[in-house]
Formats: structure tokens, C-alpha cells, sequence
């Protein structure tokens, strides 16, 4: 009898430690998924984004910087020019030789710019030579412009229309040009106190008009005054003592000095890096791009509970994701579009760029970006 009493107990004792087992790991549980509840859950960018065209964004290793096989350019909001490299016969690019299309995404319609290709295929204008740094667009986006190099062992800026129609050479000289109208294109000499020295302008039609004004002539002060009523302002985002902040400033004519108008707050403190932004062409929005290091509350919550689980041998490194948010010009409507995670990392484990080519869309409400070799549009409205 003494020994069934023993037995019983035994039983009974060891039963109730089971069910204290159980109990704990219940409340364990419990706040586990309570605590996993009450996390704000991120957007992934791919729930939001609408995919237009695959686009082979490899860089290149035909030419020393490494530019993409394929770029795509947006004329309006439905019409995207896409320029590619075409391929030599061990799968490489083939130097100095491509071909242009024009995707019409309202209609999902593809088509060949004969005129455009041909003129690029042509060696002397050729985009796909070892020294191009990628398109730039006129004001309205009808004309295009490269730099190719010369015979004089210099360089020369190529302007062409977007169909190929036209097209001209005007000289390079180490600076970016400014379109001051869709037709006239100007060449602005500064010196090392950036002072106006010269002024160029050329006419993208007609390659025989050259204008040349000293810098300080009437003419080109009337000239420069009327570009800089139209663009007087330049907007940054900077960083002043640890805090964010979109500056705008209002450029002189004369001098080129740049007097500070407003400064705006910008929340992107606690959200990430910031590694690049974009300023839509009404600026009246900025894209942000940022990289988090993501935290893991809800595994943290279980190691606290059950410390023999070792996350450290499980996590070798934290979780980083690249992020995407906008806000209005003066910081105001900050809202993040959406994530995606970072899956790569270089030999010196430092995170590997996921989403590239980020611009916007020249309506200003849409912005355009190429991940894992597709080219996607997300929305990009300030507060929504």
C-alpha cells in the first residue's frame, strides 16, 4: 500500500510539473504572438509596385564605368525610351553597337526607332563608346544628350531628337551644359570664385547659330537672368549635426553664389541611412532610399524566455532591408512605400544595392525604379 501511496504521488508531482510546463510555455506563447501583433509589420515595395519591362540592368565590363547593359528614359509618363547594348558572341557587349525601342505602356505596345538606332550605331556618335556617363534630357524631354569622344583626343556633346530626325555635335568642355529653353543649349564658364567668364549658347536645330558673349555683357546677364527666374531654386537634403533637413537656395545669376531661402525639418532620423534622394521636376516631392538594420523584437521576446536558443549562431549578421518613402517638398506627409530585403553583401559584407535607377516619372506622382531586372513604377504622392 505504501509503495502504490509513493507511486501515486510520484505521478501526481510529475503531472503537475507537465502541466507547469505547459502553462509556461502557453503565457510564453501567448505574449510571443501578442507581441508579434503589436510590431508595426513593414510594406513590402513589391505589394505596391506595378511591373512595366524587363530591363538587363547588369553593369557592363566593356568600358571602364561600368554602365548597364539597358537603361530605360521616360519621355511621359506612358512612353519609355529603353536603349540596349547589344551582345558580342561570347555573351559580352558589344562595343559601339545597340539598338533603341519605345515602349508604350498605356497600350503595352513595343516598338524599333529605326532613325534613333542607326544614328547610334554610327562610330562617331555612338552612345556604346568607352567614355559615355549615360543620357541626359532636354526640358521636355524631345532631345537627347551623350558625350563622345573627338579626333582632337578630346570630347564633344552629341544632341539628338529622341527619333533620330536630328541631330548635331557641340564641344565639351569638362562641364555639364544647361538647356535653357527645348531648342538652345548653353555652355556657362565660371571661374575658381565662379565668377561668370563666358557665356555659349547653341541651337540644337540649327548647328550654324553659336552665340558667344563675354560674361560680363549685357546680353548674357539678360540671357542668364531670364533661366534663373524659371529655375532659381536649388533643393538639397543635408545633414546638419545629426539632424535632416531639405534646404532651399536661390542661385545669382552673376555670380553663381547661392543664397539660402528656407530650411524644412525632415524626419529620417530612426528610419535608416539615407543613401540617395530625388526631387521630382515640379519639386514639390522627394524620394527618399534608406537601408535599415532590422531589429527582431519577437525573437528577442522568446531568447529572454529561453535563453539556451543561441540567435547569435542563427543571425550571423543583422537583417538589413532598403527602403523607399516620400515626402512633400518641405518634409511634411513623410510615409515610407514600401521594402525590400537586402540578400547580397560584398566580400567586405557590406549590403549590395537592390533597387537602382530610381527616378522620377515627369508627371511627379509616380516613380519608376528597376529591381532584380525588372523595371517597376510605384506610387510616389506626398502623405498618402
Amino acid at each position: 500500500m505504501r509503495n502504490r501511496t509513493k507511486t501515486g504521488k510520484r505521478v501526481e508531482w510529475v503531472s503537475r510539473r507537465g502541466w507547469m510546463r505547459l502553462k509556461i510555455i502557453a503565457v510564453i506563447g501567448t505574449i510571443s504572438v501578442g507581441g508579434w501583433l503589436a510590431l508595426p509589420h513593414k510594406k513590402h515595395l513589391m505589394d505596391v509596385a506595378h511591373s512595366i519591362v524587363a530591363l538587363d540592368t547588369d553593369r557592363g565590363t566593356f568600358d571602364q564605368r561600368r554602365q548597364p547593359r539597358e537603361e530605360g528614359y521616360w519621355l511621359s509618363d506612358t512612353r519609355l525610351l529603353i536603349l540596349t547594348a547589344d551582345e558580342d558572341q561570347t555573351g559580352g557587349v558589344q562595343n559601339g553597337h545597340g539598338h533603341a525601342d519605345l515602349l508604350d505602356t498605356s497600350n503595352s505596345t513595343r516598338k524599333r526607332l529605326t532613325g534613333l538606332t542607326n544614328l547610334l550605331n554610327q562610330p562617331e556618335v555612338s552612345l556604346w563608346n568607352p567614355y559615355r556617363e549615360g543620357i541626359e534630357l532636354s526640358p521636355r524631354r524631345s532631345w537627347l544628350q551623350w558625350v563622345v569622344p573627338n579626333q582632337k583626343e578630346r570630347f564633344d556633346w552629341v544632341l539628338a531628337k529622341w527619333d533620330g530626325s536630328q541631330h548635331r555635335r557641340i564641344p565639351y568642355y569638362g562641364r555639364r551644359t544647361t538647356w535653357l529653353d527645348e531648342q538652345l543649349v548653353a555652355d556657362i564658364d565660371r571661374d575658381d570664385n565662379n565668377k561668370l567668364g563666358a557665356l555659349t549658347v547653341f541651337d540644337a536645330q540649327q548647328p550654324e547659330h553659336i552665340s558667344r558673349y563675354a560674361g560680363d555683357s549685357k546680353q548674357a546677364q539678360s540671357i542668364l537672368s531670364i533661366y534663373y527666374l524659371e529655375h532659381s531654386k536649388d533643393i538639397q537634403v543635408e545633414d546638419r549635426n545629426g539632424q535632416s533637413f531639405i534646404v532651399t537656395y536661390n542661385a545669382q545669376p552673376s555670380s553663381g553664389k547661392r543664397t539660402q531661402i528656407n530650411m524644412f525639418p525632415v524626419a529620417l532620423q530612426g528610419k535608416g541611412e539615407l543613401r540617395d534622394y530625388q526631387i521630382n521636376e515640379q519639386q514639390t516631392a522627394i524620394v527618399y532610399r534608406l537601408v535599415r538594420a532590422e531589429s527582431i523584437p519577437f525573437l528577442s521576446l522568446i531568447h529572454r524566455f529561453l535563453p539556451f536558443i543561441p540567435l547569435k549562431s542563427i543571425f550571423t549578421e543583422e537583417p538589413l532591408t532598403e527602403e523607399l518613402w516620400v515626402s512633400s517638398i518641405n518634409g511634411e506627409g513623410m510615409h515610407e512605400i514600401g521594402d525590400v530585403s537586402i540578400e547580397r553583401r560584398d566580400a567586405g559584407h557590406n549590403p549590395e544595392t537592390q533597387l537602382t535607377n530610381i527616378q522620377w516619372l515627369p508627371g511627379g506622382n509616380q516613380i519608376s525604379l528597376s529591381y532584380k531586372g525588372m523595371l517597376y513604377v510605384v506610387p510616389g504622392e506626398a502623405g498618402k
